[in-house]
């Protein structure tokens, strides 16, 4: 049993901090292509096509897919983090 759950806290401590890290990365991402699109004046052109996304960058661009990352990498490793206290606890 305490194996299985040193397993989990792990599990869950490694996806949270790939879902911390991929939601700064796409965010980051985002803000340099939006950006860049203000600069060339085609912002207000991309943003009002139909709702069809035409590409993986038309996603980013219009989604919030980094707040979704950073949420969930943030309550993944909050969860782990209570696990460990908790387990911590049990063993004293």
């Amino acid at each position: 049993m305490k194996k299985l759950l040193t397993t989990v806290m792990v599990i869950m401590l490694a996806l949270g901090l790939m879902g911390i890290i991929l939601g700064i990365s796409v965010g980051l991402y985002r803000n340099d292509r939006l950006a860049q699109l203000q600069e060339i004046g085609s912002l207000e052109e991309n943003l009002q096509k139909s709702g069809n996304y035409t590409s993986a960058a038309d996603l980013l661009l219009r989604s919030n897919l980094h707040i979704f990352l950073l949420g969930s990498g943030a309550l993944l490793t909050l969860i782990s983090a209570a696990l460990f206290l908790i387990n911590l606890r049990n063993s004293m």
